[in-house]
């Protein structure tokens, strides 16, 4: 799914639930420098940069591995 031009208000409900998996998923994923996940602040505020900057979105699909997409 291409995310350019699309506004996290104006998606629809399975639209909303396929970027939080995809937010999600890429969180799950992530760690600072020391290896440590991000905490439930960090993980606030990448969403919300996140859903305020979908054609990100279309990095993070990029990188999935497919057994991943299944959602």
């Amino acid at each position: 799914m291409d995310w350019s031009n699309k506004v996290y208000e104006e998606l629809s409900e399975f639209e909303k639930f396929k970027a939080d998996k995809l937010i999600d998923l890429a969180l799950d994923s992530a760690s600072d420098y020391k290896v440590n996940p991000p905490n439930e602040h960090d993980r606030i505020v990448i969403r919300d940069y996140v859903r305020k900057n979908l054609s990100t979105l279309n990095r993070i699909d990029e990188h999935t591995a497919p057994h991943d997409k299944n959602f």
